[in-house]
Formats: C-alpha cells, sequence, structure tokens
C-alpha cells in the first residue's frame, strides 16, 4: 500500500485470506469482465482506515519459480530458433515440391544448403581415442571395387557394435520393399542397402543367389511399413558423391516424411551419420574410418538414434523371458498398439503389445473385457499382468492365443 500503510495481521480479510478463503466482495470482482478503475473496486473492500491514492499488490515468487521461469523461457526461444530454421531449409529445397530433380541435383543443392549454413561437421580426432578400424583394414577396403563385395566386407564390423544396443543390421539392397511414392500414387519400389532396426521388427527374406561370399551371420529382409520410425537407414557406396546424397534425401522423402529419421551414408574411406526432420537434413557428421575416436562417433550415434519402440520391445521381452521369433514376429498394429508374437521359454506362443502412455486405459479396459470373456470361446487371453516400461512412456500386456487355420490369430489383439 501507499504511504507505507499496510493490512494489519488482526484484520479479518487478512485472516480470512490466510485459511484459504476469499471474501464475496473479491469473488464478485471476479465476475466483472472490464473494470473501469481496479483500484476503486478494491478500496471499496479494504478496511476504512486505508489511505487513498495507488494500491500495489506485492507478490513473493519462490526462486525456484523463477528459475523454473527462466529455463522455460530459454526453452520456448530454442524452439523458435528451431522452428525458423527448419522453415528456411524446407522453403530452400525445392526436391520436396518437383520429382524432375536427378539424385545429382538433389544431392548438390543438399550440399550447398548443409555448407552455407554450417550444418556439415567434419569430426575431428580424438586423442587416444579408438578408430572404427585399422590402417590395414583400410587397405583392405580400399580394394574392393565391388559395393556388393563392400557391403559383406563391413557388415561384421556394424554387427558387432549394433548387437551391444540390442539391433542387427538387415541387408535389402536385392529387395523393393520402400516405395517411392506421390500423394495420388506409388510407384516401383526403392531398394536402400540395408538397415537397422530390432530383430522382431523386419519381415526375414532368402539370401540373394548373387554369388557374393559372406562370413555367417548376414540378415536379409525388408522393413515392415509400421514399424519404418523404427529403423536407421544403411547406404554404401564405392565413393560418396552428390548422387548418393540425393539418394538418401530421396529414401528419407518417402520412409518419414513428417517425423524425424536417421541415415548412415558410408563408403570405402568414410562415413556420414544423418539426422533429418521431415526429411530436411538438419546435421550431418561425416568421419574416416581410420581417424582416432570415429568408433565412439560411430557408437553414440546409434545409441542416440535406438527408438523407443525397439528399447521397450528389448526391455519388455527381458522382463517376461520371452523372446521375439527373428524375421516374423511382428503381427500388426492392433488397437492402439503394436503386437509382436513371442515365445515363451516352454516354447508357448504369445502376442506381446506395446502401447504409448496416452492409450494405456485402453489397454486396461481390453485387458478387463477379454479376462471377462474367456469362457465364450476366443481363443485368445490375457496372462500375467500389464507391465510399465522405464519412464512411463510405454505400457505393454502379454497375451496367450491359439493357431488357427496355421496362422496367428491377432484379430483380437
Amino acid at each position: 500500500m501507499e504511504d507505507g500503510a499496510w493490512l494489519k495481521s488482526r484484520d479479518p480479510l487478512v485472516h480470512q485470506m490466510g485459511e484459504g478463503g476469499v471474501s464475496d466482495e473479491l469473488k464478485s470482482l471476479y465476475m466483472k469482465e472490464e473494470l473501469d478503475d481496479p483500484a476503486d473496486e478494491i478500496r471499496t473492500i479494504l478496511p476504512s482506515e486505508i489511505p487513498g491514492g495507488s494500491i500495489h499488490v506485492l507478490v513473493v515468487v519462490p526462486k525456484l519459480r523463477v528459475e523454473n521461469d527462466h529455463d522455460w523461457l530459454s526453452i520456448v526461444r530454442g524452439l523458435h530458433r528451431g522452428v525458423v530454421e527448419y522453415n528456411e531449409a524446407s522453403a530452400y529445397l525445392p526436391h520436396k515440391l518437383s520429382k524432375s530433380f536427378s539424385n545429382a541435383a538433389v544431392g548438390q543443392m543438399e550440399m550447398e544448403r548443409l555448407k552455407k549454413n554450417q550444418l556439415l561437421i567434419d569430426f575431428a580426432p580424438i586423442e587416444n581415442g579408438e578408430a572404427f578400424w585399422s590402417e590395414e583394414t583400410q587397405m583392405l577396403a580400399d580394394a574392393i571395387t565391388d559395393e556388393a563385395v563392400f557391403n559383406a566386407f563391413v557388415t561384421p564390423y556394424f554387427n558387432a557394435i549394433l548387437d551391444v544396443y540390442g539391433l542387427v543390421l538387415v541387408n535389402s539392397a536385392k529387395c523393393g520393399w520402400l516405395s517411392e511414392s506421390t500423394p495420388v500414387t506409388k510407384n516401383a519400389d526403392i531398394t536402400p542397402n540395408g538397415f537397422a532396426t530390432h530383430r522382431g521388427m523386419y519381415r526375414g527374406k532368402p539370401e540373394p543367389k548373387d554369388r557374393v561370399q559372406r562370413p555367417s551371420g548376414f540378415r536379409f529382409g525388408v522393413a515392415e511399413e509400421d514399424l519404418f520410425d523404427c529403423l536407421i537407414l544403411f547406404e554404401s557406396k564405392i565413393k560418396i558423391d552428390n548422387s548418393g546424397i540425393g539418394q538418401v534425401v530421396r529414401y528419407l522423402e518417402n520412409l518419414c516424411p513428417k517425423e524425424s529419421a536417421s541415415a548412415i551414408l558410408f563408403d570405402c574411406r568414410s562415413f556420414w551419420l544423418i539426422r533429418s526432420e521431415r526429411a530436411v537434413f538438419t546435421e550431418i557428421q561425416r568421419a574416416r574410418w581410420t581417424t582416432k575416436g570415429s568408433k565412439s562417433l560411430f557408437e553414440n550415434f546409434i545409441h542416440g538414434n535406438i527408438s523407443h519402440l525397439a528399447a521397450r520391445l528389448s526391455l519388455a521381452c527381458l522382463h517376461w523371458h520371452v523372446n521375439v521369433a527373428e524375421g516374423d514376429a511382428f503381427l500388426g498394429r492392433g488397437a492402439y498398439g503394436r503386437v509382436f508374437k513371442v515365445t515363451g521359454r516352454g516354447g508357448e506362443d504369445f502376442a506381446l503389445k506395446i502401447v504409448e502412455k496416452c492409450s494405456v486405459g485402453r489397454l486396461y479396459r481390453e485387458e478387463k473385457a477379454l479376462a471377462t470373456a474367456q469362457r465364450t470361446g476366443l481363443t485368445i487371453s490375457p496372462v500375467r499382468k500389464l507391465f510399465e516400461t522405464l519412464k512411463a512412456r510405454r505400457y505393454c500386456c502379454l497375451q496367450l492365443g491359439n493357431l488357427c487355420l496355421n496362422q496367428w490369430n491377432d484379430s483380437k489383439c
């Protein structure tokens, strides 16, 4: 209050507000859309001995709230900058509006934009860091002139890293699985060299008869369309050029046109780690295989781009002691979730459903409905309790099913 006049602790109004109450007079102010003179309105409910003049409200904000507000404003400013940068990037990419550009032209435009915006980063060596492979191995790679042979050469190195994170590398160069779409039609399938994903998130295919000598442990297959958001694209070239970069742009346009995605473009001398948002490259880091620290760079990229669903599938299998049927596990989306065929230690087949947290209420209702209808002839019944994964991003449900007509019956999943 002005002139040092404050409400006294004995004032009824102060006592009422201290108890969490609000006077009828103050409530009446809430209902007014406009106040011609807020000070006059407030003065009518204050003790008469308070002198006239300006009325001020003193608010004590907890320190933590101030810090949180500052953090929030910083986040908002960062998001705003990101939106501006993305809009600029989108406007700069005419290939997103026309299919008439060649891969080489698209790649050239992309490289110019990346360099202009300083989004193309050359990895600096790390003292005492481990290289992806040795100089001796590099000499072997340099001698390879066939792309399929190079894929066979490099795949075991990729497998060793991916296995640590519960992922597998699936070779798909001979299997057309990614449709080059337009808003109206779908054209011929295009064929990325491969992709990394969870072992339960691809459809296995037989090894191609191309006379390429491959070590054991190779996987061949195609990605599941409903799981495109759960993979890291791999594309190989004998030598990376604008055409190869444009090709990856095309892949990501059709793979995740409205979401974030990641890809690794590599040749005999180097690898490029690509992050994109709505098919627009947001950053590329490139390094030579023999650069010190390049192995940890590659590992960190894999770790940072594992899909949440792949991580939750691994966690759910570990929790319930079940295994996915590799290369033939994905049953479909089901109701509000994605469903996988898993096998228990005793050989029992189960349907494992994973849903987002926003759909957990539906999952509980589904569990209750199945439990209620167990004696009505349904072929599926819930087993064990629902399981909440870490960070509460997804919930999992395990269901027992019977095989009908030699097919997995997932109509009730």
